[in-house]
């Protein structure tokens, strides 16, 4: 599988790749920056990746807006998380495999993932 992860820290990006590596995956990482040709990049990134996993609170509004937006052009399963750290990263790629929503039964412990349908107000 290979994975588009857009925005979080580049200082994990290395744990990332490794992590992915050592399960049979691939990443790709973006930093979220949108300026000049980063919104080419991000776009290659979105249109290489199964499963594209966008980290808002460390990204860019235009990051995170450019990458929803790709994604959902694009047909590509979408998952938001507030943070990504290198445990959590690692139990969303081992859980992935039976299902992003049970991934998120782990991964997202108490913060819950961000699904459109279950905003307020909506039917």
């Amino acid at each position: 599988m290979r994975i588009g992860l857009i925005g979080g820290l580049d200082r994990n990006a290395p744990h990332y790749e490794e992590q992915a590596r050592s399960r049979g995956h691939s990443v790709e990482w973006h930093s979220g920056i949108v300026a000049g040709r980063g919104s080419d990049a991000l776009a290659a990134i979105v249109e290489r990746a199964d499963l594209v996993v966008i980290v808002t609170e460390v990204n860019s509004h235009a990051g995170v807006l450019a990458a929803r937006r790709i994604a959902k052009e694009r047909g590509k399963q979408c998952v938001l998380m507030r943070k990504m750290g290198a445990a959590r990263f690692k139990a969303l790629i081992d859980e992935y495999g039976s299902g992003v929503a049970s991934a998120f039964r782990i991964v997202g412990s108490s913060q819950e993932p961000y699904r459109p349908e279950m905003r307020r107000g909506a039917a």
